[in-house]
């Protein structure tokens, strides 16, 4: 179910693919995506 709702909430992003690492860990330059800090406490937190 996790996996799921992380598909959801990172598929809403433009540009969004499932290659090139969409599980990685990381925030800022780390993190596929781009996503700040406070974007990965929020999921962080909802998520647990």
């Amino acid at each position: 179910m996790g996996a799921g709702v992380l598909f959801v909430i990172a598929s809403g992003k433009a540009g969004f693919s499932l290659a090139g690492g969409f599980a990685s860990n990381g925030y800022g330059d780390h993190s596929p995506g781009g996503y700040p800090k406070v974007a990965c406490l929020v999921a962080e937190g909802v998520l647990t």
